[in-house]
C-alpha cells in the first residue's frame, strides 16, 4: 500500500510542479496532455491529501499560496 500512495505523491506533485511552473491548470494540461479538469482535481486531490491549499484561484489564472511556495 505504500508503495500506491508514493507512486501517487509522486504522480501529483509532477502535476504541481507543472500548474506552478505555468500558474495555469489549461497550460499544465496542454504540456501533459490531460484535460484542464484532470490537472484540478489533481490538484484538489494533492490539497486534501496534505491539508492545505496551494494555489489561490484569482478569475481563470492561479497565485501560488505561501505553502504552495514552499513545496
Amino acid at each position: 500500500m505504500s508503495r500506491i500512495f508514493n507512486a501517487q505523491m509522486h504522480a501529483w506533485l509532477q502535476v504541481f510542479a507543472c500548474a506552478a511552473r505555468h500558474l495555469s491548470f489549461t497550460r499544465c494540461a496542454e504540456e501533459l496532455h490531460v484535460t484542464p479538469g484532470a490537472i484540478s482535481q489533481q490538484m484538489r486531490q494533492l490539497e486534501e491529501r496534505l491539508g492545505f491549499a496551494l494555489f489561490h484561484r484569482v478569475g481563470r489564472g492561479l497565485e501560488l499560496t505561501a505553502e504552495g511556495q514552499r513545496l
